[in-house]
């Protein structure tokens, strides 16, 4: 696996940046043009190889009706060459849930994931796995996928601060 850097951008990106993220978005056909133009605006990380973006998180703000509050929604991208690594996702997770919960903690509760791919899907069902890792299962979203969140004010497993891997 390369070498990745990450970079908390949230709110921040520059015009070059954000011409990046459309364009890796649209090349490998995540989403159509019009729609990675607003959610470029969503780009929280960047996954970064040799100073080019090979990977994005995004958050966006809703609510968690059986929790109550508004948390944050994270999705994750990264090119296929660059994939494979639980490492990798756990470290661009606890850096957002790091630099949300230092900024925006008195507006939000915390951080869902929505498991959207097969491969994480399948790690979803295994609770214990997620568990683990501190998060706690939601339910399903009205999409039928499964969502897990962590909150600000009870980080366990991977989100604790003594538990972050350099």
């Amino acid at each position: 696996m390369p070498s990745l850097n990450l970079k908390f951008v949230y709110g921040t990106l520059s015009p070059t940046e954000k011409e990046s993220v459309i364009h890796m978005w649209t090349t490998a056909r995540v989403v159509p043009l019009q729609e990675a133009i607003k959610r470029v605006e969503q780009v929280s990380s960047l996954i970064l190889y040799n100073d080019e973006i090979v990977g994005v998180s995004t958050v966006y703000t809703d609510d968690l009706s059986k929790v109550g509050d508004t948390y944050f929604f994270s999705r994750m991208f990264i090119k296929e060459a660059y994939r494979g690594s639980n490492t990798l996702r756990a470290k661009v997770l606890q850096l957002n849930f790091h630099e949300l919960k230092k900024r925006y903690e008195q507006q939000t509760n915390g951080l869902v994931l929505e498991l959207e791919n097969i491969k994480l899907a399948r790690l979803g069902e295994n609770t214990n796995y997620m568990q683990k890792r501190g998060y706690t299962y939601y339910g399903k979203s009205q999409r039928g996928l499964q969502l897990w969140y962590v909150r600000f004010d009870e980080p366990k497993g991977i989100f604790k601060m003594d538990n972050i891997t350099e």
